[in-house]
């Protein structure tokens, strides 16, 4: 009996811990799907440019609004107003990583009006898994790409592969 349980323990184990990956996977593309829109949302009711920045060589990024010339300041976080609006996928409940430039930081940037600034993407991983966050300047659609399956904001059309 015994061995029939591990052997039926051995097979499902591997099974497991990919559906645990792919929901953590698909739990932090949604945090940043959720974030930016929160950002553009703020962008609008603020009137003036905010920005999502995942900063470079890190899995972090952090939520900021223009003070203008060029200046940027973190936002307070919801939860703790003495803390800064950093997310870390790195740690728990997420455990990603993202592939990042190491020079320089990745930036999807809202004008007052809520417009994307430009095109933007980041790409998220663990182990064999990713999944691509494409913001659309002209459409300012969002849309999350894994493999040929395409999980988008339901607001917006996907974005051709």
């Amino acid at each position: 009996m015994a061995v029939i349980i591990s052997v039926l323990a051995a097979i499902a184990y591997p099974r497991y811990a990919s559906a645990v990956t792919r929901a953590r996977l698909d739990a932090a593309a949604r945090r940043v799907v959720i974030d930016l829109r929160f950002t553009q949302q703020r962008a609008r009711t603020k009137s003036a440019a905010q920005r999502l920045r995942f900063v470079a060589g890190s899995s972090q990024y952090v939520i900021e609004q223009s003070e203008g010339d060029d200046t940027w300041s973190a936002i307070s976080n919801i939860d703790r107003a003495i803390a800064s609006y950093r997310v870390d996928l790195s740690e728990p409940p997420y455990e990603v990583h993202v592939q990042y430039s190491v020079l320089e930081d990745v930036i999807f940037e809202f004008n007052g009006f809520g417009d994307p600034a430009a095109n933007a993407s980041i790409a998220i991983f663990a182990g064999a898994d990713q999944r691509v966050i494409k913001l659309d300047a002209a459409t300012g659609g969002i849309s999350v790409t894994r493999g040929a399956h395409v999980i988008s904001d339901p607001e917006v059309v996907p974005l051709p592969e």
